[in-house]
């Protein structure tokens, strides 16, 4: 039932040093003001499907994007990845984090922070 921001335990690649995972910060911080594609891949776990349904967010400093996916689908507890991908207007400084967010049912779902499978990308377009 709470917002939680996803925590990465690797980095394949930073150049600038824009992602930070220090004290499970996980955030991704806009070198330059400029249009950057933001995209975030989840494994969700043990999905309950007593949940109304899941949220995956990408928060900036200036909006929230969110994809809902609904649970009546699902028959049974499952494993299931989400992913979402957009442009965003960032100015230099802004900040990004990757959120979930679970609507009613029970506390079970994890997330599998594997990097093969749970992955943040950002970078600059223009």
């Amino acid at each position: 039932g709470g917002l939680t921001r996803l925590t990465f335990n690797t980095e394949r690649f930073d150049q600038n040093g824009d992602f930070s995972i220090a004290d499970g910060e996980n955030e991704f911080t806009a070198p330059v003001t400029g249009k950057y594609q933001l995209s975030i891949n989840t494994a969700f776990q043990n999905i309950d499907t007593g949940a109304t349904n899941y949220n995956i967010e990408i928060t900036t400093s200036n909006r929230r994007y969110i994809k809902q996916a609904q649970m009546a689908m699902y028959n049974s507890d499952a494993s299931h990845g989400y992913s979402m991908s957009l442009l965003v207007d960032m100015d230099a400084n802004d900040t990004a984090q990757s959120k979930v967010f679970q609507n009613g049912g029970a506390s079970q779902t994890t997330i599998n922070n594997d990097p093969e499978f749970t992955h943040f990308t950002g970078v600059l377009v223009c």
